[in-house]
């Protein structure tokens, strides 16, 4: 109950319930049991953050008592993050089964989802590196011929920050190390949403900066003037590509936070600045 968060409605009959309390109920009661095998059908698709990050601590300690899970997705980050092996199945009929990586370059290609190839895929020509080497905090892909040596975020007074306020500026530093000579690298910041949402995106190829080639140590800065987003908590996601996108040298994804607070409550994802203007007639006389 506690787990499933119904504590108010426990009582009521489950005709009352919605699909998705439903739902948080019957996964509840599959995580409060011992199974040796686990089928989970789409069960992060509801629920708040907070309840879907729940699930998967469960799911993954599941996995570490060697729980054999089934799941079912249509999220590839989520794919990536729990399977060891995936099959995609495509208009009822089994398109391809292997390894997690392999299944989601093929499901990705034929969709036509080429960013997301790029973020989540090492270069289908280049040697999976070993997990020790492209770990950090579990989210980080890439050949790593390029790497991310450090990343920065700083507020106007050049501190390193974790929040900021609405329409505050923002700096988002790159530190990069180059073993061998790097030509005409693609560097990009995002800033995203918990659930994943897109919210800013720029690279120095959209922008027409010429980055040189690289080779040993330096930083690249992205200098955004305003951050007139609405309040929340997002992600600064940094990557390097290859100079035709073809796969990322170094890709860090949801690894740094970035709360924004705002005085306003208000709902939506921009919160620029804004005013009203109200007309009246003029008074009869």
């Amino acid at each position: 109950m506690e787990f499933a968060e119904l504590a108010q409605r426990i009582d009521d009959p489950l005709r009352t319930y919605s699909t998705g309390m439903q739902m948080r109920l019957a996964f509840a009661v599959a995580a409060h049991i011992d199974p040796d095998i686990l089928l989970i059908d789409e069960i992060l698709a509801v629920g708040d953050l907070a309840f879907q990050r729940k699930c998967l601590e469960r799911i993954n300690r599941f996995k570490e008592q060697g729980c054999t899970i089934v799941l079912v997705s249509h999220d590839p980050l989520l794919v990536q993050r729990l399977c060891d092996e995936a099959i995609w199945l495509h208009a009822g009929q089994v398109a391809a089964y292997g390894d997690t990586d392999s299944v989601l370059r093929q499901y990705l290609a034929a969709t036509g989802d080429e960013q997301q190839q790029q973020m989540l895929l090492p270069p289908s020509n280049q040697p999976i590196m070993p997990p020790a080497a492209l770990k950090l905090n579990e989210n980080r892909f890439g050949s790593q011929e390029l790497a991310i040596a450090h990343v920065r975020v700083l507020d106007w007074f050049g501190q390193e920050v974790q929040q900021v306020g609405n329409g505050a500026s923002l700096q988002v530093q790159i530190g990069y190390r180059a073993a061998q000579a790097i030509s005409a690298p693609i560097f990009s910041v995002m800033l995203t949403r918990e659930d994943g949402f897109v919210c800013f995106e720029s690279n120095t190829q959209a922008q027409n900066v010429q980055v040189p080639t690289l080779l040993g140590e330096g930083q690249v800065t992205l200098q955004l003037d305003r951050l007139d987003l609405a309040e929340g908590q997002y992600f600064v996601d940094v990557g390097i590509y290859e100079q035709n996108w073809n796969y990322p040298y170094d890709y860090h994804l949801r690894v740094y936070p970035l709360c924004v607070y705002n005085a306003l409550n208000s709902k939506g994802v921009l919160q620029p600045p804004h005013y009203w203007q109200i007309a009246t007639p003029a008074a009869s006389h």
